[in-house]
């Protein structure tokens, strides 16, 4: 018997339509401003290149050729300076800063990391912010404060957040120069050559009291240019900029 007659073939799809040429070129631009362009005008701090290179984007650059923290140099508003936090006693701040999250590992977890040369904890400040502090290992409870580099644009914030909720605490830092070393033998060496500013908060409308300590006997009032006595940041900036801690294991 005669078969069935075949089916004609679908009609061919048509080709989808190329991609505007400004539209190749803004994703391209795009890009290379993010992984690029933000590190070295110093407006980002967690960009695709830093857990590779350990780009430093403030405090000087440690590039062998490119500079960074080129906006800081020129804008009060954006972050340049660092600071070494010694020690604080604010709940707010020791939730959010550096923000550990070695607790919500398994002591499995812990011994491999500490097998292949990990240190076995684990840092995560994003988690405080975009989360909860409420989960996070608070710095200096049940084991000696983790120290840890700043910029002292966030400080500015933490500072402000903390004196918002009343909190009577106080911080310890060292202010660090530009392109010191990062290495453990070289940074033991400065710290001890370092002016330590201490801030005491005393909660509600007490007016606060800042020292800077220079060697076992000398101490003096801080200047008002100290940051920890600065304003916190702009709402334009604090909305756009967000800035991580470094651990000084």
């Amino acid at each position: 018997g005669r078969g069935r007659p075949e089916a004609a073939p679908p009609p061919p799809r048509a080709a989808a339509p190329a991609a505007a040429p400004w539209l190749r070129r803004l994703v391209l631009a795009e890009g290379f401003l993010f992984v690029f362009g933000l590190p070295l005008l110093g407006l980002a701090d967690d960009f695709p290149p830093k857990p590779f290179s350990n780009l430093r984007v403030h405090g000087g650059s440690n590039h062998l050729v490119v500079p960074t923290d080129l906006l800081g140099r020129l804008l009060p508003t954006v972050p340049s300076d660092v600071v070494l936090v010694e020690r604080c006693s604010s709940a707010w701040i020791n939730a959010l800063l550096p923000c550990e999250l070695t607790h919500h590992l398994t002591p499995s977890a812990r011994e491999l990391l500490r097998r292949v040369g990990h240190s076995g904890r684990v840092i995560g400040p994003a988690f405080g912010r975009n989360v909860s502090p409420l989960l996070t290992m608070r710095n200096g409870e049940g084991g000696p404060f983790l120290r840890y580099t700043l910029p002292t644009f966030e400080l500015r914030r933490v500072l402000a957040e903390a004196r918002a909720r009343g909190e009577a605490f106080r911080i310890d830092y060292r202010r660090l120069p530009r392109g010191y070393s990062a290495d453990a033998a070289g940074r033991q060496a400065l710290v001890a050559t370092l002016p330590l500013t201490t801030l005491v908060e005393r909660g509600g409308t007490s007016p606060p009291s800042c020292t800077v300590r220079r060697g076992n006997w000398f101490s003096a009032r801080c200047t008002p240019d100290e940051p920890a006595l600065q304003p916190p940041p702009q709402a334009w900036a604090q909305r756009l900029l967000m800035f991580w801690p470094n651990v000084w294991l």
